[in-house]
Parts: C-alpha cells; structure tokens; sequence
C-alpha cells in the first residue's frame, strides 16, 4: 500500500468532520483545530529516534530523517518532527504491509494514545482506525 501521511497525536477533544470521498468509498473525517494537531507526544525525540533503530533494515540520520526497509519489496521513508525536546508529529510516505505499519506504529507510540492520520495532498484528517482499516485492508482485497 502506497500512502503519504502525517501522524499526529490525537488531543482530549476531537469533533466529526465532514465525509471525504475517498478512493475507496466514503470515509468520516475528523476535526481538530490547527494548533492541537501539534501536541506532544509521550517519548523524547531521541526516544523515537532509539526505537526507530530498533527495527531491522532501519537507517536513522541525527536529523530525523529514516529510511527502512521492513522486507526487499518494501520502503517507508519519514521525519521526526520535535517540539520542547518531544516527539511533535511524524511524517512518513511509502509502500509497506498493514503489518509493517502496525510495528512503525507500536515503536514510535508505544502506549497506543490515539492518532490523528494527515492525508496532506487531500486536506482530510482521519482516525488512525479508519486509515489503517481502510488503506491496507483495501489493499489486502485488491491483492486477493
């Protein structure tokens, strides 16, 4: 499944936005004001940084920039963003399995807090379970 998403910590108060015609049929949107899609995350830059290195066939720059290779056909590149010396939001495009995603994702937000799931090119925010639901298991039925 091919994507490029924004990863955001979700804040306490999230409201319904409108439906956004997506490629795989009608999704719910979400709504969260611009200064909330900020919001620190539990761990540390440099604690992202130390489990993003914990995955095999994973390249971390000082910067925040990755590079990893979960299996040959498989690439997911990103950034780490950080604020006050937190982990502020990630960045992240490439092709890669849901289970790829789900192991990203346990690393970089190892309590499971909810996230907030940027499509920057379509301007929609979706829940983490719509995203992941909808873009690898819509990827799942097309590769059957």
């Amino acid at each position: 499944m091919s994507f490029h998403v924004v990863w955001h910590r979700a804040p306490a108060s999230v409201g319904e936005g409108p439906t956004w015609p997506g490629p795989h049929g009608s999704l719910p949107t979400l709504n969260v004001a611009s200064a909330d899609l900020y919001l620190p995350w539990e761990i540390s830059f440099e604690q992202a940084v130390a489990a993003l290195e914990l995955l095999p066939g994973m390249f971390c720059e000082g910067d925040g920039a990755w590079i990893w290779h979960p299996a040959r056909d498989r690439q997911v590149e990103g950034v780490l963003f950080d604020r006050v010396e937190r982990l502020a939001y990630v960045e992240l495009k490439g092709n890669c399995a849901g289970d790829d995603i789900d192991r990203l994702a346990k690393a970089l937000n190892p309590s499971g807090h909810a996230l907030v799931v940027q499509l920057p090119r379509e301007g929609a925010l979706l829940s983490w379970t719509t995203w992941r639901c909808t873009a690898f298991e819509s990827a799942r039925e097309g590769e059957a």
